[in-house]
């Protein structure tokens, strides 16, 4: 991976985390850690790896969907 895409990658993670832990109303999605980010070629589309707690990870699977707007 290029350095661009390292950085980019690491700057959202850490604002995805902050606006998770900060702004988000939804419990589901603040015991949410984002474990990894990975950024394609042309920097338009980023895929979020996250690991949580909680018991039913598609329930919070589909929490993150809908909240992904706002994020």
């Amino acid at each position: 991976m290029s350095y661009k895409r390292n950085r980019i990658s690491s700057d959202i993670k850490r604002e995805l985390g902050i606006i998770l832990n900060e702004e988000v109303n939804d419990e589901l999605i603040k015991n949410v850690s984002i474990t990894d980010i990975t950024v394609d070629d042309d920097f338009t589309f980023a895929k979020v790896y996250f690991m949580t707690r909680e018991k039913d990870y598609k329930k919070v699977e589909t929490s993150l969907n809908k909240a992904s707007k706002f994020l």
